[in-house]
């Protein structure tokens, strides 16, 4: 008869901390959201909405000036202003 040795008590200890580990990994993506969703909601509308579009549904520069009735050059300028908004933002909550 052949017998099964034991789990280690490290065996278990160990995976069980690779669980809490990712709880937490999860955890701290969830407040990264939230910090996004919150700086992205502080963004004048006209930025925000240049933002969204360029870089989450990745619509090009020309394609947003025809749909907010503007120019080109208008888009580009407000991708660049609330992008670097963003990153002050987002920089200020973590200091």
């Amino acid at each position: 008869m052949i017998r099964r040795q034991p789990r280690s008590k490290q065996g278990r200890s160990s995976a069980a901390s690779d669980v809490y580990k990712r709880q937490d990994e999860v955890s701290a993506l969830g407040s990264e959201r939230e910090r996004l969703a919150a700086a992205l909601a502080s963004l004048p509308e006209d930025q925000r909405h240049a933002v969204l579009a360029r870089v989450a549904d990745d619509v090009g520069y020309p394609q947003i000036a025809a749909e907010v009735g503007c120019s080109e050059s208008v888009v580009r300028k407000r991708v660049s202003r609330g992008l670097a908004s963003l990153r002050a933002k987002l920089q200020e909550r973590i200091s």
